[in-house]
Formats: structure tokens, sequence, C-alpha cells
């Protein structure tokens, strides 16, 4: 099965950088991520269903157009570094620890892979595209290693900008030197911030664009994912103003649709013995009910875990609050009365 990729959603908006002043409002991201979504979604109904194509390779780049996307907006505002990844990081992992349990507990009933305890917990932490490359259980979690890095790299370059040179230069460094990582990813997730943090984004975006054809002409095919990236944003930003509300629907439950289409397609291939059309007819609806389902499982852990943080924030502070109030003790022998 060939890699799928995922989309964030929109970071939570923090004071916004001044290189990025209507970017809050560009819904045509939204509409390219979708279109990104299709391109892997088909890639991955050839692949499960045995079908090939001259182009697959094309459906691929649905990947970077996601990480491009990503990078955007994860480097177009400005605040507390550690706070936004948290909320960065536990919005990646509810949804993915929900369908990984689901997707282990099959694996285990069908047999479909075998498993061991370390590659169990690589997976759950999120890390096994590192520790256990070859034994992926559900294959598409690769992408949820690769956009962790991403946002590691994220956090450090909001807490101090100047690591923004240094994070480039050394991926692009490690990538010439053929070190293992998925760098297809990883350039365009920062071309992405190098587009957000541009004083003319389009321009930036062309700008980009160039370098990478330059790159490609130069014999590094990984930058035709850069140019993608960079070719999408630069095409998505001409759509602004109100948000189409079938694009807010779908958008919305992007991620969700990553984690399980792939899934969905494969059963119905290996189950339903389904072709190529049957399965892209009746798995797509499918994954998009299992998306919304794994959404509001999603939004339901949420809701609980900032209920369970918000009483306990209360009662620290209660408690912090009679400590420092002063205890009135008044008694006779206290206002001198015998």
């Amino acid at each position: 099965m060939i890699p799928m990729t995922l989309t964030i959603k929109k970071a939570t908006p923090g004071p916004v950088s001044p290189h990025a002043p209507e970017s809050s409002h560009i819904w045509g991201f939204d509409a390219v991520r979708l279109i990104a979504m299709a391109g892997v979604a088909t890639l991955h109904v050839h692949a499960v269903s045995g079908r090939d194509s001259r182009l697959m390779p094309y459906y691929y780049l649905g990947v970077p157009v996601f990480a491009a996307v990503s990078g955007y907006l994860a480097l177009r505002s400005e605040g507390p570094s550690l706070g936004w990844f948290g909320r960065r990081v536990k919005r990646i992992y509810v949804p993915y620890w929900i369908s990984l349990t689901a997707i282990l507990a099959a694996n285990a009933l069908v047999r479909y892979k075998p498993t061991s305890p370390g590659l169990v917990v690589a997976q759950y932490l999120g890390v096994a595209l590192f520790t256990h490359p070859r034994e992926l259980i559900g294959v598409h979690t690769w992408f949820v290693s690769a956009i962790l890095v991403c946002y590691v790299m994220a956090m450090l370059i909001r807490w101090d900008r100047t690591l923004f040179p240094l994070a480039i230069a050394a991926s692009v460094g490690l990538q010439l030197s053929g070190v293992f990582g998925p760098w297809d990813c990883i350039l365009a997730f920062l071309a992405g911030g190098v587009i957000a943090r541009a004083p003319r984004q389009r321009v930036g975006a062309l700008w980009v664009a160039a370098a990478s054809l330059a790159a490609l002409f130069g014999g590094q095919e990984v930058y035709l994912n850069v140019l993608a990236g960079a070719v999408a944003l630069w095409a998505g930003s001409f759509c602004s103003g109100g948000r189409p509300r079938v694009v807010s629907s779908l958008s919305r439950v992007s991620y969700e649709f990553f984690l399980v289409h792939g899934i969905v397609y494969l059963s119905l291939a290996r189950l339903g013995h389904l072709g190529f059309w049957w399965n892209a007819l009746a798995g797509t609806p499918a994954a998009f009910l299992a998306a919304v389902l794994l959404h509001r499982a999603s939004e339901a852990v949420y809701s609980a875990s900032d209920a369970i943080s918000g009483r306990a924030r209360s009662y620290r502070e209660s408690r912090l609050t009679a400590r420092a109030t002063p205890v009135s003790v008044e008694s006779g022998e206290t206002r001198g009365e015998a």
C-alpha cells in the first residue's frame, strides 16, 4: 500500500504576523487540501485494487501539498510556542490513537501483519517511521511521524525565528547526504513557512517555485514536491472571503478522512473484492462517514479533557487563594478584652 497523507486543522490563531495579513480569510487553502486529498484517495484506490496508472506519481503530490499548507498555517502567526505545540499535538494524537486502536484490533483479528510490543508502542508514540519503517500496521501512519518532526521544527522556529534558516539548511543538507527521512514532506512544510513569512506571499510562492525548478533541473527530483506545494499555495491564495459551506464541512474532517480512508478502501478490496470504480464509489462515502464519526469521538475527548483541565485549574486556584488569604481570629484576648 502506498503511503497516504494527512491534513492538519488550521492552527489556533495567535497574534497574526504582519507577513500574513489576510491568511485567516483564504479559504482557497482548504480547497487545495481537499483537491490534494482527492488525489491521495485516488492513489490508494489504485493501490489496493492492483490497478496501475501513469498518473499515480502525480496523485502522490497531494502529500507534499498537505505538508506545505500545514507549514504555512504553522508559521504564519507568532505566539507562545509550547502552548501552540501542545494544541497541535493533541489534535494529531487523539484521532490517531482512536483510529490506530481500531486498526490494531482489526489486524489482531485477521492476522494481516505480525506485530511486536515495540512496534505497538512506537506506533502509539508516532515514531514508528524511524524505528520500524518496514513493519508499520497501517502504512499511512508514516505521515504522523513526519508531521510531528515538522511541528517540532515549527515550535523551535516560533520560539526563535533565527532558527528558520538553520532548519532549512540542515534539512537540505541531510537530504543531499542521503540520510533517511521524509524529506519530501519536511522540505514542503518549510517551503510553506517561507511563503507565510514572505512580505508578499504570492511573490514568495513564485520565488520558491522557481528555486524548486532550478533544483529539479539539477537532478533533485524531491523538489518536485516543493514545487507542487508552492504552486498550490499560490493558486489557493486567490480564493478569499466567505468560505463555501461545502468546503468548510469537508475540510473539518480532512485529517480524520486521511486516517480512515485507506483502511476502508483496503477492506472493500480484500473482503468485498471490489474493483477500482466500485471501490471508489462505495468506499469514499463510507470513509467520509467513518471520518465524521471519528471527528465526533475526538471532539468528545477534547471536551472531556478541557473540562478536567478546567476543574483542576479551578481547584489549584482556590487552594492558592485559600493559602494567600490571612485568617482573621477575633477573640476577647486579641481585642484586649479580658
